[in-house]
């Protein structure tokens, strides 16, 4: 049988939730396509404090940026490549699988896998649609705005305070 917490509403929830209806109104003030992108990366960085946010969005921008990277160099050589099969691609998106968590362990984050191989994914599987550099370049964008809305809400909003700042307060 389901057991049902029926708490309240949570400080982080409503945070994450005005997060998210920032990211999209600043879309749309910008004129930008989708904040899907912006989204997935304010949730994410919600986190219990300031200081968990900014790590987790400094791991999210870094495992975008490598994910980036990584599926621009796999698309330009599947691009290169005079065989253009499905199981190439499958091949070369696997590859990069690998490479992302790779460069993720050595570069010592390894907090940023996810967002690498994601994006890596997201690159790879539109090779059809949108150029590979302005995709690449819209979903850093696209995180980086996410990122940083999150943090300022969570820095403004409610900040968590542990029980040691609220007794020298």
């Amino acid at each position: 049988m389901f057991k049902f917490n029926l708490q309240t509403i949570g400080a982080r929830n409503l945070k994450t939730s005005l997060s998210v209806f920032i990211c999209i109104i600043v879309f749309e003030l910008l004129g930008r396509s989708s904040a899907f992108f912006a989204c997935i990366a304010a949730m994410m960085c919600m986190q219990d404090t300031v200081e968990n946010s900014y790590k987790m969005g400094k791991n999210r921008m870094l495992g975008t940026f490598l994910g980036a990277i990584v599926g621009l160099l796999l698309t330009a050589i599947f691009n290169v490549l005079s065989i253009q099969h499905f199981i190439v691609y499958a091949l070369l998106t696997a590859i990069g699988t690998t490479i992302a968590i790779f460069l993720c362990i050595l570069f010592n984050c390894k907090g940023a896998i996810n967002s690498a191989c994601i994006v890596v994914f997201a690159i790879m599987t539109n090779l059809k649609g949108v150029g590979s550099y302005d995709y690449a370049f819209n979903r850093i964008l696209d995180t980086f705005i996410g990122v940083i809305i999150a943090i300022i809400i969570n820095r403004l909003v409610y900040p968590y305070q542990n029980k040691t700042e609220k007794k020298t307060n």
